[in-house]
């Protein structure tokens, strides 16, 4: 038996046990009780229980529990019984107690009892010898275990029989005793009180009984909560076993599904061997693609659900991995059973076949990869085009949603489709746009990658902007973006809004919307992290694309755009270098702006200082920024206080600048070009000309750049040529830079010979500067002198070429400047410069008027040479003709070509044979002279006093 069947027996003695001690005790209270006291109790095992199964355990606790409690009301009842002596004899027994004079020891129990703390029960067992207290009532000692006695024993039948073992039964509760009825007054005997000593042993052993009783009741206590647990793991354990049998119905149910598979199987062999037998042998030499497509059409047949579906996924997946082979993309394509086997499997709407379609998708997206397919598949309307868009547009899977949307990115990276997509609004433009509001992360960013493609069709940028609850919605709300997840999708959508805003139609609105994209681009534009970098270069992109027609409210907006234009200018990481340029090509388009270059120029600390440090960068990579920032300085200097300004900043500007235009490497010309292109506005000063040829570093960056011959040099000669003409146009650099004979000379003599049509310009800029020097006193007689100089405008003289008009007049106008001095009879000598100056004399109409006054004006300096006077005149188709020609002129844009006339006349009419030829001449030259005299407009105050002149030498000759 385990210790609580042990134990519970014991329990039910001692409840016995304390009724029959109760009752002796009052009936018998002078008997002494040493005897009694003294018998041993048996020690009950302090032993743990046993975890044993719960069955047996909850029928004892059934047991003891039901036994206990008939045992505890029978001991009461019977305690209870003995308490009640006659009235008269327990108020006789208190008076006799209370009269004596009680000692210490003995008074105790009469006092009023104290409130004793409740100790936990002895394990050791009571000796007969030890000292037992008192017990303080009789009541107490009935509810304590005490000591068994033989007379207990035999009451405890009697009160509690033992219940059979076979069944267990409630105890019902006895019925009410009917109280005893009244008896007459009977003489009280006297009570004979037993010892103290005895009275502490009953009460020892009734404080004992009571511990063994609390201990049976934490028994008890134990095997409910046991009890309990045992219910509690009956309950698991018949729910483990209901797990175990749905488990067991589900295996049998796998096991029949197994064995209906495998009859299908088989099934399946049987058809593939029948097919195989029909199918031609195939040449190992073929693609594999080529087998796959030929095996997936035998298993066609196959209904969705059956067995040979997954052999036919297998297939597809296969044929999908051969369609990411680059090199194999165009051939697949191309061959005519592959793309149908692949349509034919795209366009499949069977749910049961979504693996099937989601390969198929797939294997379209890689074709899609390939720029060489893109063309063929989007034009291939009912085929490629109508599965794509399908898929892109499918609810009932993700995977062929994200396939199709991925395939439609790629397409529209060919810019033939581009057009064309975005006119498909039920299609195309309607999938991508679905994905790029509510697709995941993923679709989210390929939709948002098709709308960046498309937007770089210039023909679409408007309509795309123009779609505001469309396209515009999608790209503001993925801008905006700050969830780290979305940073692919912020980037693209900047990035489109980026393309639109280079359309013109765009620029305007875009800026306009002050919350709406100009927010997006400034936001972005000055993003710090290292990670935004290409972020910020779109936002910075966009603005300098909007900078075109908004660059004065750029700058006044002091706070927003011209801070971070500025922010991104000063960057100096290396990483940054896109970003700096960026800002740098804004800062250039805000320097277009007449209006804000001055203030752009006063902001010493920013934007100049910005520039200067760009413009001196002189490592290789950052030849872009130094381009722009010399482009800005180019711009500046258009206004003539900055460009003095300029030329005077000798440690910032000049000497960046100068720097600049004298780098010799192949990779920095643009640099070198965009340097000459400031000193060529900086010359266009005259108060700066002086000091620039004066300086020994620009005068020899222009010569050695103006002495270029190579093709792809052109422009910088044509640049340096112009700085040349610049400067001699001013007076004190003229002879100086004549006497430059291998610098200056060569470099516009050489270049005033150029006769490539591309090399015009360069031409007419060295003529004009040689017509610039001529000028000079100094410089008349060496340069008709030097022999080269003299051809290159004789044969510009010369020119008939609409294209060389204005070279023509740079020529004629040297020889006019020669022409005025100790040189008019070799140069009327000279065949070739006489002939030259007979043809220009002759020219007519509006274009050509400069380039006749240049040669009637030579002319007129020629006829003033006494030697030239008999000779020009007798030349009957020659001089004469043109003069009288020009005097008859009375158009007011032909007064100077009349003056030079006139003039000439007067001149020839110094000459006495010639003044008697000019008087018989009397329809032509003499008529030319009368009617000059006659003129009365200011204007013609000149040609009136050659006239006078002219006829009063005819008078003086006649």
């Amino acid at each position: 038996a385990s210790p609580v069947q042990e134990e519970a027996p014991l329990v039910e003695e001692r409840a016995v046990l304390v009724e029959e001690k109760a009752e002796e005790a009052v009936e018998a209270a002078a008997e002494p009780l040493a005897a009694e006291a003294a018998q041993p109790e048996q020690e009950v095992p302090a032993e743990e229980p046993s975890n044993e199964e719960a069955s047996p355990v909850q029928e004892e606790a059934l047991l003891v529990e039901e036994r206990a409690v008939p045992v505890e009301e029978k001991a009461e009842e019977h305690v209870e019984a003995a308490a009640e002596p006659p009235a008269a004899e327990v108020v006789q027994l208190v008076q006799e107690v209370l009269a004596e004079e009680p000692s210490k020891e003995e008074a105790a129990p009469l006092a009023e009892p104290e409130k004793v703390e409740e100790q936990q029960p002895s394990a050791e067992v009571p000796q007969p010898d030890d000292e037992i207290p008192a017990a303080e009532t009789a009541k107490e000692e009935a509810a304590l275990p005490a000591p068994e006695l033989p007379e207990a024993k035999a009451a405890k039948e009697e009160a509690a029989p033992p219940l059979p073992e076979e069944t267990v039964q409630v105890v019902e509760e006895e019925a009410p005793v009917e109280p005893a009825k009244a008896e007459a007054p009977q003489e009280i005997p006297q009570l004979v009180l037993p010892p103290s000593s005895e009275v502490e042993e009953l009460r020892a052993q009734l404080q004992s009984s009571r511990g063994r009783l609390q201990e049976a009741a934490d028994a008890q206590k134990r095997l409910a909560e046991k009890a309990a647990d045992a219910q509690r793991r009956l309950a698991e354990e018949r729910e483990r076993v209901e797990v175990a049998r749905a488990n067991a119905a589900e295996a049998a149910q796998q096991k029949e599904a197994a064995q209906k598979q495998f009859q299908e199987a088989q099934q399946m062999r049987k058809d593939l061997e029948s097919h195989l037998l029909q199918i031609e042998p195939t040449p190992r030499n073929r693609p594999k693609h080529a087998r796959l497509v030929e095996s997936v059409k035998g298993l066609k047949h196959m209904q969705p659900g059956a067995c040979g579906k997954d052999m036919k996924v297998k297939l597809l997946v296969s044929l999908q991995a051969e369609t990411g082979d680059a090199s194999k993309k165009v051939e697949i394509w191309q061959d005519v059973d592959a793309r149908a086997v692949l349509l034919e499997f795209a366009a499949l709407t069977d749910r049961r076949e979504r693996k099937s379609r989601c390969c198929a998708m797939a294997a379209l997206w890689n074709l899609a990869t390939e720029p060489a397919n893109r063309l063929a598949m989007w034009n291939d309307t009912e085929g490629a085009r109508r599965a794509i868009v399908a898929g892109a547009q499918s609810e009932e899977s993700s995977q062929i949603q994200s396939c199709g949307v991925a395939a439609l990115q790629h397409l529209s990276e060919e810019q033939g489709n581009r057009a064309s997509m975005w006119s498909d609004a039920a299609g195309a433009r309607a999938a991508i746009l679905d994905a790029a509001f509510r697709g995941d992360w993923e679709l989210r960013e390929r939709a948002l990658s098709a709308l960046w493609n498309l937007s770089a069709e210039v023909s679409v940028g408007p309509a795309m902007w123009a779609d505001q609850h469309g396209v515009r919605m999608a790209l503001l709300e993925a801008a905006r973006l700050e969830d780290p997840a979305g940073a692919k999708a912020r980037l693209r959508a900047v990035a489109a809004l980026h393309n639109l805003s280079a359309s013109p139609a765009n620029k305007a609105a875009m800026w306009a919307e002050e919350a709406g994209a100009r927010a997006v681009f400034l936001a972005a534009a000055r993003l710090p992290r290292p990670g935004d970098r290409k972020l910020r270069t779109y936002g910075l992109a966009a603005l300098q694309n909007l900078s075109t027609d908004a660059a004065e409210e750029m700058w006044s907006d002091e706070q927003g755009v011209r801070t971070a234009i500025l922010e991104g200018a000063v960057l100096t990481d290396p990483a940054d270098r896109k970003v700096r340029s960026t800002a740098l090509y804004i800062l250039q388009n805000l320097s277009r702006g007449s209006r804000s270059r001055v203030a752009m120029w006063q902001d010493e600390a920013g934007v100049r200082r910005a520039l200067v440090d760009a413009a001196t960068a002189e490592d290789s990579a950052d030849r872009e920024l130094r381009e722009a920032a010399l482009v800005s300085l180019w711009n500046l200097c258009g206004e003539a206080q900055i460009a003095e300004e300029a030329w005077a900043d000798a440690a910032g500007v000049r000497a960046a600048v100068l720097a600049a235009a004298s780098l010799r490497a192949e990779p920095v010309r643009r640099v070198r070009l965009c340097a000459l292109r400031v000193l060529q506005e900086i010359t266009a000063m005259p108060a700066v000309r002086t000091s620039l040829w004066s300086d020994e570093t620009a005068r020899a960056a222009v010569v050695a750049a103006a002495q270029l011959m190579g093709s792809g040099d052109r422009s910088l000669r044509e640049c340096a040529v112009k700085i040349l003409f610049g400067l001699a146009t001013n007076p004190a650099n003229k002879a100086a830079m004549w006497h430059d004979e291998l610098g200056a000379r060569a470099a516009l003599v050489a270049s005033a010979g150029l006769g490539d049509v591309a090399e015009r310009k360069i031409r007419s800029c060295a003529l004009g500067a040689l017509q610039s020097l001529t000028s000079d006193a100094s410089v008349k007689d060496a340069m008709w002198g030097d022999v080269m100089a003299r051809a290159v405008l004789v044969s510009a003289a010369q020119a008939k070429d609409l294209a060389d008009r204005m070279a023509r007049i740079c020529a004629l106008g040297a020889l006019q400047n020669l022409s005025n001095v100790g040189l008019q009879e070799t140069m009327w000598e000279d065949e070739q410069a006489r002939s030259a100056l007979l043809e220009a004399g002759c020219l007519e109409g509006a274009p050509d008027r400069r380039a006749r006054d240049c040669a009637l004006g030579a002319i007129r300096n020629l006829a003033s040479k006494s030697q030239n006077k008999k000779s020009m005149w007798q030349e009957e188709f020659g001089v004469r003709s043109i003069v009288v020609s020009a005097a008859r002129l009375s158009e007011p844009e032909d007064r100077e070509a009349r003056e030079c006339a006139m003039a000439a006349l007067w001149n020839l009419a110094s000459e006495p044979e010639n003044a008697r030829l000019i008087q018989k001449d009397a329809e032509g030259a003499r008529a030319a002279i009368e009617a000059a005299t006659v003129l009365q407009d200011p204007a013609d105050k000149k040609v009136r006093a050659y006239a006078l002149a002219a006829l009063k030498s005819l008078g003086a000759f006649a």
